[in-house]
């Protein structure tokens, strides 16, 4: 309680504002050269071959294929929440197979579409690998909003006037 409230406080929220700031662009940096060295990876390995990227369909436009990234990834992102919620926790042990089942079964289902990537990381570098960045705008937009969009029906919809998982008022 004594260390919400000094969380809180205004002298000393700034502070904790900027490591989670920090914490975020550390998960940023360290997505974006997992996905380099994957791909790196992939083209040292497939020596005659092409690194693969994500396209969209010839049928679909950017707009779609970007509402269709942001679907999947605010699915992929309530799943997460909904899966390791103490609240809920009506998973358990499956949570994480529960994860794993949903971003298969949109990789699967979008794929022919849109990419079905639902992570920027994913399609930025191996286009940079590849040099082909055709639209790639599709993959920033969608899951960025998407996934940012994913939190506020969890706690305003689901638990209204309940404590979140950090402790405080939701």
């Amino acid at each position: 309680m004594a260390f919400s409230r000094l969380v809180q406080s205004s002298q000393y929220s700034r502070y904790f504002n900027f490591f989670y700031v920090l914490t975020a662009l550390f998960y940023w940096v360290s997505q974006m050269l997992a996905s380099v060295m994957a791909c790196l990876l992939l083209m040292v390995t497939t020596v005659s071959q092409h690194v693969p990227t994500y396209t969209i369909a010839n049928e679909m436009i950017g707009f779609g294929a970007s509402m269709l990234e942001g679907v999947l990834a605010f699915a992929l992102v309530y799943t997460v929440y909904a899966a390791d919620d103490p609240r809920t926790c009506p998973f358990g042990t499956d949570g994480p197979l529960a994860i794993g089942l949903m971003a298969g079964a949109m990789a699967l289902a979008a794929g022919p579409f849109a990419g079905g990537s639902m992570n920027p990381a994913l399609a930025f570098l191996s286009a940079v690998i590849a040099g082909r960045f055709k639209n790639q705008v599709v993959y920033w937009v969608g899951p960025v909003i998407g996934a940012a969009v994913a939190g506020l029906p969890y706690d305003i919809v689901v638990f209204p006037g309940e404590a979140s998982v950090s402790g405080t008022a939701a």
